[in-house]
């Protein structure tokens, strides 16, 4: 659709539409405008499109558009086949625990994955704890470990010294959703797979990362397409 559309500002209304339920900000004429006419916003909202972020995230018990779900408690990856009705990952966890196979596949609850620390316990710090089991940001992280006598984890977070940090952009790469945790602008998966290209030669210019796909596995953004719709400016004063 976005190839096929013609956008126009505010200031150039002609015989532009804006269909905010499709593409958010911007205007569509043409073939995209009458193709957006046709698609139901009730729809669009019940399968999990956002028009702002263009992201498309499919509710897990939709009757159509759902996925089997991981049994483990806290997990919502998508069911592995012939793993008793977990994903790989959580597959591996079990097993490392002592579980077998059958007795996965045969309980009624399983231990839940562990609660992951979705923010630095530095306080007021709105930066994301991406390693694994990790309770700080990595910037806290390589601050902590460079602190000379090895100070307990408690002195550290309670000296003045240890300042809050905004969050970071998003993830350079187009079609990512994850915030950037990384020098080079990247998301921790991102910078992983451009260390990689990096040492095989496949390494893009700076400041023009591959439009790859999305880090996480349950969304499907559309933002690294080409695409012709621009937001549109606000005129108003």
């Amino acid at each position: 659709m976005t190839a096929a559309a013609t956008v126009r500002t505010l200031a150039a209304t002609g015989g532009a539409a804006d269909y905010g339920h499709v593409l958010a900000g911007v205007e569509l004429d043409g073939p995209a405008q009458r193709l957006a006419a046709l698609l139901d916003p009730s729809f669009l909202s019940e399968a999990g499109w956002d028009p702002a972020g263009r992201v498309l995230s499919l509710p897990a018990g939709h009757r159509l558009l759902g996925r089997a779900v991981c049994r483990a408690g806290g997990c919502a990856t998508t069911q592995h086949t012939g793993l008793g009705g977990v994903c790989h990952r959580c597959f591996t966890r079990l097993t490392g625990q002592g579980m077998t196979a059958e007795q996965i596949a045969g309980s009624p609850q399983l231990p839940a994955l562990p609660a992951r620390v979705t923010r630095c316990a530095v306080p007021g710090c709105q930066r994301e704890a991406t390693v694994t089991q990790a309770i700080m940001c990595q910037s806290h992280v390589r601050q902590f470990r460079q602190r000379a006598g090895g100070p307990a984890i408690g002195q550290f977070l309670a000296d003045p010294r240890v300042r809050p940090l905004p969050p970071f952009s998003p993830c350079a790469v187009a079609a990512c959703t994850r915030a950037a945790d990384s020098a080079r602008g990247y998301c921790n998966t991102h910078y992983q797979r451009w260390r990689v290209a990096a040492k095989t030669g496949r390494r893009g210019r700076a400041g023009q990362p591959a439009r790859a796909a999305a880090a996480g596995g349950r969304a499907g953004p559309v933002r690294g397409l080409p695409a012709r719709p621009r937001r549109r400016e606000d005129h108003r004063h």
